[in-house]
C-alpha cells in the first residue's frame, strides 16, 4: 500500500469512528455535537472549513451579516477565484475582479444610482458607453473633458472655472480648435496667432501690416504646432509674462480688469495699452483677469489708426 493510499485509509477509518460515535451518542440537539453550539439564536461551528452542497439557499427574515476578520470575502467558480470584496486598512471598501482580463458589470433593467452621500464619485480610468450619463448637480474634471460625439448642455453651462487654478504659464480652460495645414517659424505656446490664406498659423502684431490680425481668425497657440495640437478660441489662459505688457513700467504685467489688445510691435504678444501709432490695428481680444491671465474672447471688429 502506497503512502497516499495509507493516508486515505486512515482518514476513512477516522471518519467511520466519528460516525459510530455520533450514532452512539444519539444526539438529539445541535449542542450535543462536540464542535457545534447553538445558543440564543447563534449557531457556532468551530471546525468548519467548507460547506459542500448542491443549490444552497440562505433565507433570513432579518439581516444577514458576513463577518470576515481577514477583511476579504472571495468568490470562486470551481477552484478559480473570480472576484473579491475587500476592506483594507485605509478605510476603502473594494469590489474587484480577480482576473485582469475580465470585465465587471453593474447591470440594471432601469437606472443605476451612484450616491456618495455628500462626497464625490471619482473615476480614475476612462468612461465610455452607448447610453447616457446624467449629472444633476454638475460635472467636475481635473483634466480635459473629451467628447468624441455630440454633447448637450441642458442649462446652457459648459463648465465653471477658477482663474486661481491656473498655477503656471500654459495652464488653460476653454475651447480648442484644430485647423490649418502648417505653422510658421518661431511660434511658441501662448503666442497670439492668426490663420492666413495658405492655412498657416503665424504670430500677429497690430503694427505689422499683413500680419496685423485685423480681418483674420485668431487664437492662442497651445503648442509650437497649433495646426496639429490646436489654438484656444475662447477661454482662460495663463500667459508667459514675456508675451504680456501694460501700463506698468516693469512690463510683463497686465492692467487687471482692462481690455486686452493685439500688441502693436512684439509679434504674438498681448497688451492692455491701446495701440496708438499710425496704421496700427486696434482689436480687442479679451480681458485681463490677473497679471498674466487673459479671458480670451476676441472681437471680430477692429479699427485702424
Amino acid at each position: 500500500m502506497s503512502i497516499s493510499s495509507r493516508k486515505l485509509y486512515n482518514e476513512i477509518q477516522t471518519l467511520k469512528r466519528r460516525i459510530r460515535a455520533l450514532k452512539a451518542s444519539k444526539a438529539t440537539t445541535l449542542n450535543e455535537l462536540t464542535d457545534v453550539t447553538y445558543s440564543s439564536g447563534d449557531l457556532t461551528i468551530t471546525d468548519l472549513d467548507t460547506v459542500v452542497a448542491g443549490s444552497l439557499t440562505i433565507d433570513s427574515s432579518g439581516d444577514i451579516t458576513l463577518d470576515a476578520d481577514g477583511g476579504e470575502i472571495f468568490f470562486h467558480d470551481g477552484d478559480a477565484q473570480q472576484g473579491v470584496l475587500k476592506m483594507d486598512t485605509s478605510n476603502k471598501f473594494i469590489l474587484s475582479s480577480s482576473i485582469s482580463t475580465n470585465d465587471m458589470y453593474l447591470m440594471s433593467g432601469r437606472d443605476i444610482f451612484l450616491d456618495a452621500a455628500g462626497g464625490d464619485v471619482k473615476v480614475t480610468g476612462n468612461v465610455s458607453g452607448s447610453a447616457k450619463g446624467i449629472f444633476t448637480t454638475g460635472l467636475v474634471t481635473a483634466g480635459p473633458l473629451n467628447v468624441t460625439g455630440s454633447a448637450t448642455i441642458n442649462n446652457g453651462y459648459i463648465a465653471t472655472h477658477k482663474s486661481s487654478s491656473l498655477a503656471s504659464a500654459g495652464d488653460k480652460f476653454g475651447n480648442i480648435l484644430i485647423a490649418g495645414l502648417s505653422t510658421g517659424a518661431s511660434v511658441a505656446a501662448g503666442n497670439l496667432v492668426y490663420l492666413n490664406s495658405s492655412k498657416q498659423w503665424n504670430r500677429t502684431a497690430a503694427g505689422d501690416g499683413a500680419n496685423a490680425g485685423d480681418i483674420h481668425f485668431i487664437g492662442i497657440a497651445t503648442t509650437t504646432t497649433p495646426h496639429t495640437h490646436g489654438v484656444m478660441t475662447q477661454g482662460l489662459y495663463s500667459l508667459n509674462t514675456s508675451y504680456v505688457s501694460g501700463s506698468i513700467s516693469a512690463g510683463g504685467i497686465f492692467d487687471v480688469g482692462q481690455q486686452v489688445y493685439i500688441h502693436p510691435h512684439i509679434s504674438g504678444s498681448f497688451t492692455t495699452l491701446i495701440p496708438s501709432g499710425s496704421g496700427e490695428i486696434v482689436r480687442v481680444v479679451g480681458h485681463a483677469i490677473d497679471a498674466s491671465i487673459i479671458y480670451f474672447n476676441p472681437s471680430p471688429d477692429y479699427i485702424e489708426i
